[in-house]
């Protein structure tokens, strides 16, 4: 698969469910999207595209917990993150490991 047919499947699937896309240095995608999407998302970057999971991680900043799940494209040496906004009140989502 190449680049732009990666790129071009995900926004046409994911489509109104990404809040907000950034591209940030050219092989590394952000993609923000609504926590109860999260299983659907990873789940069609993960199986449908055949990416690799490579980790979640979490960061605290002063409005939000931001959770971060990373996938590597590897044979286009590029990475999408999905990322999940969560309100300090409710840092709750639900896990991707049945993907």
């Amino acid at each position: 698969m190449v680049q732009q047919d990666v790129i071009k499947e995900l926004k046409e699937k994911l489509g109104k469910k990404i809040l907000k896309w950034e591209e940030k240095p050219p092989q590394r995608y952000y993609l923000t999207i609504p926590r109860e999407d999260i299983l659907e998302a990873a789940n069609f970057i993960f199986k449908k595209q055949g990416a690799r999971f490579i980790i979640e991680s979490g960061v605290d900043t002063p409005r939000a917990m931001e959770i971060l799940y990373h996938f590597s494209f590897d044979e286009l040496n590029k990475i999408v993150t999905l990322k999940v906004l969560l309100s300090k009140d409710e840092c709750e989502v639900e896990s991707i490991a049945p993907v």
